[in-house]
Parts: C-alpha cells; sequence; structure tokens
C-alpha cells in the first residue's frame, strides 16, 4: 500500500503544478484523522481540528504564490494529476492508520527502516535502468 501511495504521488507530479500537488498532497493529514475516527483510533476534539486546519494552512501559506511560473516547462494542473495526488493522499491516510493499528509504536522506527532498505533495494536497479544507466 505504501508503494502504490508513493507511486501514484510520483506519477501526479507529471500531471499537474507542484504548487497544487503540495496542497492535495498534504490533505493526508485531513484523511489520517478522517480515517482515525472511523476506525475508533481518534477522537474528534478541538485540538484536532485546530491541527488539521493549521497544517493545511502552512502548505496553503507555503504555495500561495502559484501565478508565478519559474519553469515554462513545468506540468500545469490538469484532472489526470490532481486525481493521482489526491488518491495517494487518501491512500497515504489509510496507510499510516492501518500501520499505527497493526505495528506497536515503539517498532514503527524499524518498519521505516525496512521500507527504506527495500525501497533502495528493489527500487535502485530498475531506477537505473530508466535512467539508462547501466
Amino acid at each position: 500500500l505504501w508503494f502504490l501511495c508513493q507511486w501514484t504521488f510520483n506519477l501526479s507530479l507529471q500531471h499537474t503544478a507542484l504548487s497544487t500537488n503540495a496542497i492535495i498532497s498534504s490533505t493526508s493529514t485531513v484523511w489520517s484523522y478522517i480515517f482515525g475516527i472511523a476506525c475508533g483510533r481518534a477522537r474528534i476534539t478541538p485540538l484536532g481540528i485546530l491541527a488539521t486546519v493549521c497544517s493545511m494552512a502552512g502548505v496553503a501559506l507555503a504555495v500561495s504564490d502559484r501565478a508565478r511560473r519559474l519553469d515554462p516547462n513545468a506540468p500545469v494542473d490538469n484532472l489526470t494529476g490532481e486525481l493521482l495526488a489526491l488518491g495517494s493522499s487518501v491512500a497515504y491516510g489509510f496507510f499510516s492508520n492501518v500501520l499505527a493499528m497493526r505495528v506497536p509504536e515503539q517498532d514503527l522506527t524499524f518498519v521505516w527502516g525496512f521500507v527504506g532498505l527495500w525501497s533502495l533495494i528493489l527500487a535502485s536497479r530498475p531506477s537505473k535502468c530508466l535512467l539508462g544507466r547501466h
């Protein structure tokens, strides 16, 4: 599931502007909160709502200067890219809750270490082939 999140996120970068992608992808905090509430891991609290709003506001401020395009070859917004970014964000929100339910908190560091290791092992050779560096 994590690889699907990463793949759809990276694919969305080819089809939408970076600022739009950043805003949509950052909704993963909202989806994590919603899924956490749905599965009973979180409760609706003023602090939870405030944290979610602050997270989204921070991203919106960071990318608020969308009118300026520095690279004329950069992707522009289109529905495909936006849907891929949203799908990635929803999947990551779901994944983070599934992971928290299945793995004890003290073991999360090891889980992410193995995810990084496997990502390196599985992606390094195909990446070199795709980039033409054998």
